[in-house]
């Protein structure tokens, strides 16, 4: 359905894309909305983690079917490889998205609640759970994990 972001008197709705859609708000010290963005697609998608650090808000989570990270900006689409796939991605201090990746492969991939952690570096880790086998490297190149059973 949509969910209202702003507690106050005004309103700033976010509509599901469908199924089960993420939402991720900042708001200021006095309880505004300084930005709000939904993140899903026609499928079940959910957030898991949230962190702050000096490089904006990162969180992750899981996909099913094809997502937009950023609503209306093409370029900001994932997609499952099947069942559901981890997400992860970066948004600047003002909302926008910085970068977005799924990561795993035709089995159920996921990153678990809390699966998200920053060093005083700048690194992200995160961690979850994958069927089969998964690549989790998010970029042109191949970083296959294969399951020792179920899932792992």
């Amino acid at each position: 359905g949509s969910v209202d972001a702003d507690p106050g008197p005004d309103e700033r709705r976010l509509a599901s894309a469908g199924d089960v859609d993420v939402f991720l708000a900042a708001y200021e010290r006095d309880g505004r909305v300084r930005w709000a963005r939904a993140i899903g697609g026609a499928g079940r998608d959910v957030g898991h983690a949230v962190r702050v650090s000096a490089d904006g808000v990162w969180a992750a989570g899981l996909v099913t079917g094809e997502v937009e990270l950023a609503r209306g900006v093409p370029a900001s689409r994932v997609a499952a490889g099947g069942g559901t796939d981890a997400w992860v991605a970066r948004f600047a201090d003002d909302g926008t998205l910085a970068w977005g990746r799924s990561v795993g492969g035709a089995g159920n991939d996921q990153v678990r609640p809390g699966g998200l952690a920053l060093d005083a570096a700048g690194h992200v880790y995160v961690g979850g759970d994958f069927a089969g086998t998964a690549d989790v490297e998010p970029g042109a190149g191949t970083t296959a994990l294969v399951s020792a059973g179920q899932s792992d």
